[in-house]
């Protein structure tokens, strides 16, 4: 199929293989001037969108957790730590917010927006406006007390009290 006649799809089609909002790859795309005419895409525009908005799967199964509360909320933010602090997103080098969510169920993703919003508001992770989306990254003076948590250290030993209490909140 030549590039005239090849299929094309809509913004809404990216979006949602791409589990963003439309408006986050318009804005993506055009920030790079590179919005095409009519908003019609091809099926390789995906990766490239994909690859601009910095989209990452961060959770690939978590059958291996407690499946109860308070165990699981807890286990899910020591995976969380492990995972912020072995890909090294301490400071400036930041994530999507929304990677952090990515491939999560609806019951975990709810849990883990509670404890990410938790730790933004105790200053554990800090948050930049970006024309990728919403970023986020571990302030430099907590990327210790995330990896003692990684290790096995009890979440209430590293972290302020209310991140528990205001991420285990059902």
């Amino acid at each position: 199929m030549s590039a005239a006649t090849e299929l094309r799809i809509s913004l809404d089609e990216v979006a949602g293989a791409l589990e963003l909002h439309p408006f986050d790859v318009a804005r993506i795309l055009g920030h790079r001037g590179e919005l095409p005419p009519g908003l019609r895409f091809t099926r390789d525009d995906v990766e490239r969108v994909r690859q601009l908005a910095g989209n990452e799967l961060w959770w690939t199964g978590t059958t291996g957790l407690p499946g109860a509360d308070p165990a699981r909320t807890e286990a899910l933010l020591r995976s969380l730590a492990k995972m912020l602090v072995e890909r090294d997103r301490v400071a400036d080098r930041t994530t999507r917010a929304d990677n952090l969510l990515r491939g999560l169920g609806s019951d975990d993703r709810r849990r883990v927006r509670r404890l990410v919003n938790a730790l933004i508001t105790a200053k554990v992770l800090r948050t930049e406006a970006s024309w990728r989306g919403l970023q986020v990254a571990v302030e430099s003076g907590w990327a210790d007390g995330l990896s003692r948590l990684a290790a096995g250290e009890p979440a209430g030993a590293v972290l302020p009290a209310a991140v528990l209490r205001n991420g285990g909140r059902r």
